[in-house]
């Protein structure tokens, strides 16, 4: 029997548009977004969200990248355009599993992000039980250690957990280690694969 339900963040929770970032920082360098887009590295990014680099190195990685210095107030503004709002629909599924389930959250995430979404969706967030981001734990989803910490927490066993994620990926990683996976689109997509596997009426 299911016991707990395991939330991603971006596009599950919170809406996501990466390409508003690069616009921000267009507008304030002069360059153009594309441009600033291609030279921009999804590594230098992956370190960050491991804990592996911090934010300051970070932002001087991206900026020697792109031939910008950006102040740390412009890049912060600029990263978190990223995060636009509240997936429509989804703190309603939510206050409805919290009802009969444990929740918990496993994110790749960043410290400048986290700084952002904590306060603006403290409401919603303060469903869960605790929430693993990827630069706190030292490991990004799909790795199997970041599934780990979350059941080591929870104390159950795979099968007694649902995951729910955006990313095909991420959701294969944990269907293989036993956890029920959910590839969510929509709210109301996945209140109804919920309402399949008899999590919600």
């Amino acid at each position: 029997m299911h016991q707990a339900i395991i939330f991603d963040l971006g596009n599950v929770i919170i809406r996501i548009a990466p390409g508003q970032v690069f616009e921000y920082w267009a507008k304030v360098s002069g360059i153009p977004a594309s441009i600033i887009r291609q030279k921009f590295s999804l590594e230098d990014e992956r370190r960050m969200e491991r804990g592996e680099i911090s934010p300051a190195i970070f932002r001087k990685l991206v900026c020697n990248r792109i031939g910008y210095q950006f102040t740390d107030g412009e890049f912060d503004d600029g990263w978190n355009r990223m995060l636009v709002d509240l997936v429509p629909d989804m703190e309603a599924v939510i206050l409805d599993l919290k009802k009969h389930y444990r929740l918990a959250g496993l994110s790749n995430t960043n410290p400048i992000h986290l700084l952002k979404f904590g306060p603006d969706y403290a409401g919603v967030l303060g469903c869960f039980d605790k929430f693993f981001f990827s630069h706190e734990i030292g490991v990004r989803k799909p790795e199997p250690e970041a599934f780990a910490r979350v059941l080591d927490y929870l104390e159950l066993r795979p099968e007694q957990t649902v995951f729910i994620d955006d990313q095909p990926d991420n959701v294969n990683a944990a269907v293989k280690l036993g956890i029920t996976g959910i590839v969510m689109s929509s709210a109301v997509q996945l209140r109804n694969e919920l309402k399949l596997l008899g999590l919600l009426i």
